[in-house]
């Protein structure tokens, strides 16, 4: 069956392999992660999953309705960091995040 691209949920997403073909095939992907996983930087350092996402301001998230579910309307804040120092071919490397509402900071005055 053709496909124009592949999720995958973190049981998923931690088999290396899958992503290999993935990558080796320029087929568009999101793999979830655990929060205590590493990634490659834009600096080409290495850092947690979940430092990362600590260091994101107010303004980064963004809030997103993910479509009626069982209990209503499924809004969640999603952010993204660029990860990795290249990219080839168009392909970026981001860290998507997605968080409840109730745990974004709110700012002062909002």
């Amino acid at each position: 069956m053709p496909f124009a691209w592949v999720t995958a949920d973190e049981a998923y997403g931690q088999v290396k392999h899958t992503r290999f073909w993935l990558k080796q095939r320029k087929i568009p992907h999101v793999m979830a992660t655990k929060v205590n996983d590493t990634v490659i930087t834009t600096g080409w350092g290495e850092e947690r999953v979940d430092r990362l996402i600590a260091t994101l301001p107010r303004q980064r998230w963004k809030r997103i309705s993910g479509g009626q579910g069982a209990h209503g309307e499924r809004t969640y804040a999603w952010a993204r960091i660029a990860i990795r120092p290249r990219w080839e071919d168009g392909f970026g490397h981001w860290v998507l995040a997605r968080r409840s509402l109730a745990d974004l900071p709110v700012l002062v005055g909002e």
